[in-house]
């Protein structure tokens, strides 16, 4: 009996299957098969052989028909499938033969094992991988053609895809992770390997220079996160395939491929539009009304109609001169109110689909003509600064007229005679007009207007911010009393428009032919803040001499006197000395002593004085004067 247990694969622990049918020589014996689970205990006569195969049969023999003489020789062959799951390794294997013999010394039977013969099997590398859970996934034999996707993804976020990778071969192997060259994923992109906690990337573990997931036992399988990083300016498209390449380290012509898949890619995107309340923007165009040098406020949303975070720029196109401010409405009311009153240039992180609301306060400069100005608020992503969204208001800007004529003016004259005032008219609205001029006398007397030039004239014409200078000459009836005060209302009125001012012309009559001339440094429109001299030059154009002599004057409006800036000048021949005093009534008492800070003023003025006035002692003969009269110093206040 020659028989032979057959070997085990150490994977399953079951026998190698027989491979066809044993073959034997000579012919004329038996062939045996010792069935599944079957004893071999005992001498090996003594076994369940069968003379039929089974499957998970573990044992062959063949048994010789009749004896066995000197010299003969007996073969058995048999043959074994190795499985390509069976582990890398030696396979050993002896076998055996029982006979029995006429020598009463010996045992029956006699056993004799043959020499161990040794395979070697050898390492089979394939490895599998696919969607999560399923390694196996596409179509055999490549399994090369499986794909999961996601629909859609947008600019500026990740896609995490989980694959399982197992391995197929038959020894302990290193799966390499790459991504394949066929992969479809654009520059600027990045494609990362994670271990399964998505935190953890993979590395070079083997050291031949490529990350993988380790160590895997025949048949063991592991999970790992792809994760593809879209840019903020990714345009639209798609689709994009990262084809995962897992390789074994056993064999690297081994190896096979899973696809992950973003069908589709959204760009960055904004709508900025009018506030409406509700979700969502309304872009039709709104219109502010305006008058010149005043702010009009644009209530807006703001939506990120991209699917990840963003931040948006804010920026507008105006008229020049114009100016827009932006502000975020916190509690998205449309109103800008004080809490809210801190000027931004931004707004963000805003939320895949979130809205936002911003007021942008468009100022108007003064002097602004007539009409109606386009204002466009623009909204810009920072992810990708070639996407931005606008919306186009206009303001209307009214008709704004005004005028003025300036400064109020005091003099003296003679009964008989004339004394001339300067005014200088300003069209201070936004619409150019014509100005007619008039005056009311307070005695009836007659006025006339004159250009710098001489001429008369009854009117002017001024475009916005244009100004002149007109001179206005009061004629005195003869035999009017000294002493005798004219009030004259000078009236500037716009013909087209209506816009008027006046100004205040008090001329006091004094004896003998007294004549004063008054004059301002620097003369002209001055600012707020500049301080002016008034100087009064007086003389006796007659040829009796005065006696008694006192000026007045008015402190101008919109002005503060400087504490001590009244002066009396050069004094005239024959006067000998002049008194200063100060009024904080308009001239009822002469009792006040300016301070430096009175009626609130800056240091150095005083806001209380109202006229002042200058007591001339001596005598003025006919011919003399000064061309260096009595003067005093206010600072321009605003309004």
């Amino acid at each position: 009996l020659i028989y032979d247990i057959l070997p085990v694969n150490p994977a399953t622990g079951e026998p190698l299957a027989l491979s066809g049918t044993p073959s034997d020589a000579p012919a004329g014996g038996t062939v045996l098969y010792l069935p599944s689970s079957s004893s071999t205990s005992g001498s090996p006569e003594t076994w369940a052989w069968s003379t039929t195969a089974g499957a998970g049969d573990i044992a062959v023999a063949y048994i010789t028909n009749g004896d066995l003489p000197v010299g003969q020789n007996y073969s058995f062959t048999y043959d074994l499938l190795v499985p390509s799951s069976m582990p890398a390794g030696i396979i050993n294997n002896d076998g055996a033969v029982a006979y029995v013999d006429n020598n009463p010394g010996s045992p029956d039977p006699t056993i004799v094992t043959t020499n161990n013969t040794q395979i070697n099997v050898n390492i089979v590398a394939n490895v599998l991988v696919g969607p999560d859970g399923a390694p196996g996934a596409g179509t055999p034999p490549d399994y090369n053609d499986d794909v999961q996707a996601v629909a859609l993804a947008y600019a500026n976020s990740t896609v995490d895809f989980t694959n399982t990778v197992r391995n197929d071969g038959n020894a302990v192997d290193e799966i390499n992770i790459a991504l394949d060259a066929s992969s479809t994923i654009p520059a600027g992109w990045s494609v990362q390997f994670f271990r399964n906690d998505g935190v953890t990337p993979l590395t070079d573990t083997g050291g031949d220079g490529q990350v993988d997931v380790g160590m895997l036992n025949p048949g063991e399988s592991v999970s790992f996160i792809v994760r593809i990083t879209i840019p903020g300016d990714a345009s639209a498209g798609g689709p994009y395939s990262a084809v995962v390449r897992a390789i074994s380290a056993n064999d690297p012509t081994e190896y096979n491929l899973t696809t992950d898949e973003i069908t589709q890619v959204n760009p960055a995107s904004v709508d900025i539009g009018n506030y409406d309340g509700v979700p969502g923007t309304n872009d039709t165009p709104v219109n502010q009304n305006a008058n010149p040098g005043m702010d009009v406020d644009f209530a807006l949303d703001v939506i990120n109609t991209g699917g990840s975070s963003d931040n948006f720029s804010l920026s507008a196109n105006f008229p020049a001169g114009w100016s827009v401010t932006f502000y975020e409405d916190t509690n998205g009311n449309g109103v800008l109110d004080v809490p809210e009153l801190t000027p931004i240039a931004n707004i963000g992180p805003v939320a895949g689909g979130d809205e936002v609301h911003i007021i942008a306060r468009v100022t108007v400069p003064a002097g602004e003509t007539p009409g109606v100005n386009n204002v466009t608020f623009r909204a810009t992503s920072a992810n990708n600064p070639s996407v931005f969204d606008e919306i186009t208001n206009t303001v209307t800007i009214l008709s704004a007229p005004s005028v003025t004529i300036d400064p109020d003016r005091n003099g003296t004259g003679t009964a008989g005679g004339t004394v001339r005032y300067t005014h200088t008219v300003t069209n201070t609205g936004n619409v150019g007009d014509t100005f007619l001029l008039s005056a009311t006398s307070s005695n009836g007397w007659s006025y006339s207007f004159f250009d710098l030039g001489n001429n008369p004239i009854a009117s002017v014409t001024l475009n916005p911010g244009e100004s002149v200078d007109i001179v206005v000459q009061v004629s005195i009836p003869g035999g009017v009393p000294m002493g005798t005060v004219e009030t004259g209302v000078i009236t500037v009125t716009g013909s087209g428009t209506g816009a008027t001012d006046s100004a205040t012309d008090v001329t006091t009559i004094v004896a003998g032919n007294l004549v004063l001339t008054k004059s301002v440094t620097p003369s002209g429109n001055q600012l707020p803040g500049t301080e002016l001299t008034y100087r009064t030059d007086y003389s006796n154009v007659g040829t009796d001499t005065l006696t008694a002599i006192v000026i007045y004057d008015a402190i101008p409006a919109w002005t503060q006197y400087r504490v001590g800036s009244a002066s009396a000048g050069t004094l005239a021949p024959g006067i000998t000395g002049i008194t200063i005093e100060f009024s904080n009534d308009g001239g009822s008492t002469w009792t006040y002593t300016p301070v430096s800070g009175g009626g609130g003023a800056p240091a150095n003025f005083d806001a209380n004085v109202t006229n002042i006035r200058w007591i001339l002692s001596g005598s003025l003969a006919g011919g003399d004067g000064t061309s260096d009269g009595v003067s005093f110093i206010v600072r321009i206040v605003a309004e």
